[in-house]
C-alpha cells in the first residue's frame, strides 16, 4: 500500500532531523554535494522551507522569501529544525492537500507543494548525511515512495533553473536511496567530503 503524502513527508522529516541532530558545530563550514550550500548553510535552507511550508495553510506567506527560520548562531540545529516540524504537524492536515495556494511560480495544490517538499527534504536530508559523514540508512521503502514522488513531479518542475540537475546514472539495482538522490542529479557513488 502507498504511503500517504503526508506521512511520506513525515518519514522523510524523522530521518532528516536525525541527521541535522548528529551534525556537530564543528562541522558548520564544510561542503556538501549541493554546492551552493555549507552544511549551517544547507540547513538553514531545510528549515527555512519547513518554516515557510508550515505557515502556509495558516495564511503564511506564499513566496518562500519571505519566511525564515531562526538564527542557527543561537538557536541549536535541532532545535530549530523541530521547531518547524512541529509547526507542519499542526497546520497541515489531509483537508489542506485539496487546497490551491497562489504561490510566486502559479497556482499549485496543497499536494503539489507537499509532494515538492518531500523530495526537497528527503534530498537535502541526503546531502547533509553525506558532508558530515553519516550513515544513509533510509528504509527502502520510504526512498522509493520519495522516488515515485519525484518522478511524479515532472521534468519542468524539477529542472527548474535554480532547482535540481539532471539525472544521474545509477545501476538499477542501487539502493532505493541512490537512485533517488541520482534522479535529483547527485552522484552518490563518488561524491566525497572535501578535506
Amino acid at each position: 500500500m502507498p504511503i500517504a503524502t503526508l506521512d511520506l513527508l513525515d518519514g522523510c522529516m524523522d530521518w532528516a532531523g536525525g541527521v541535522v541532530a548528529g551534525i556537530r558545530v564543528e562541522q558548520r563550514d564544510a561542503a556538501t554535494p549541493c554546492p551552493e550550500f555549507t552544511v549551517e548553510g544547507l540547513i538553514a535552507h531545510l528549515i527555512d522551507g519547513l518554516t515557510w511550508y508550515g505557515q502556509l495553510p495558516a495564511g503564511g506567506p506564499t513566496d518562500p522569501r519571505e519566511a525564515t527560520g531562526p538564527d542557527l548562531r543561537r538557536v541549536p540545529y535541532a532545535d530549530a529544525f523541530d521547531a518547524a516540524r512541529s509547526t507542519t504537524g499542526r497546520t497541515w492536515t489531509p483537508v489542506h492537500l485539496a487546497d490551491t495556494y497562489a504561490l510566486p511560480f502559479g497556482e499549485t495544490s496543497g499536494t503539489g507543494i507537499t509532494e515538492y517538499m518531500i523530495v526537497e527534504t528527503l534530498g537535502h536530508g541526503w546531502d547533509l548525511a553525506v558532508a558530515a559523514g553519516q550513515p544513509i540508512n533510509v528504509a527502502p521503502d520510504l526512498a522509493e515512495a520519495a522516488l515515485t514522488t519525484a518522478h511524479g513531479l515532472g521534468e519542468q518542475t524539477l529542472r527548474a533553473e535554480g532547482m535540481m540537475a539532471d539525472a544521474a546514472t545509477v545501476p538499477a539495482h542501487a539502493p532505493a536511496i541512490s537512485r533517488f538522490v541520482a534522479f535529483l542529479g547527485r552522484q552518490p557513488p563518488s561524491w566525497t567530503t572535501p578535506r
